[in-house]
């Protein structure tokens, strides 16, 4: 399993793409990677793809990540996100995070980097900075 992503300061953007099979544990390692990265800035908007990922997780492990987010007043983000998913079962546990989370995020969920860079008002080119110099790339097996 790998978990991709960048910090695009001039953008105040953080991308993260999963692939492979995610569980709630290479999660919470990417989650804690992110968190410690010197560039990370909780007030940065969020994209989150989904879309090459396998998620193994249960419901109970989704309200983890809610509790979990919603403790991190300092660390987790606080601002606008978008989550690219096109598989069912990830769309549903998405949408619950929503939900959950909206007192604190604005979360849209989306199916195309095209909607998910219009939700946050940005140029689809933005995530060509995934495969830039300055993306982490973190395997978590």
């Amino acid at each position: 399993m790998e978990m991709r992503f960048v910090i695009v300061k001039e953008e105040k953007l953080i991308i993260q793409m999963f692939s492979g099979k995610l569980t709630y544990e290479k999660w919470l390692k990417s989650a804690e990677a992110i968190w410690e990265n010197p560039e990370y800035d909780s007030s940065y908007c969020g994209i989150v793809d989904f879309r090459k990922a396998d998620v193994q997780m249960k419901i109970k492990e989704v309200k983890a990540i809610i509790e979990l987010l919603s403790s991190k007043n300092n660390q987790a983000l606080r601002a606008d996100t978008a989550i690219l998913i096109d598989e069912p079962t990830a769309a549903a546990f998405a949408s619950i995070f929503a939900d959950s989370m909206k007192e604190l995020i604005n979360t849209k969920i989306v199916t195309t980097e095209e909607g998910a860079a219009a939700k946050l008002s940005l140029n689809r080119s933005v995530f060509e900075s995934l495969y830039g110099t300055d993306a982490v790339t973190l395997v978590l097996d």
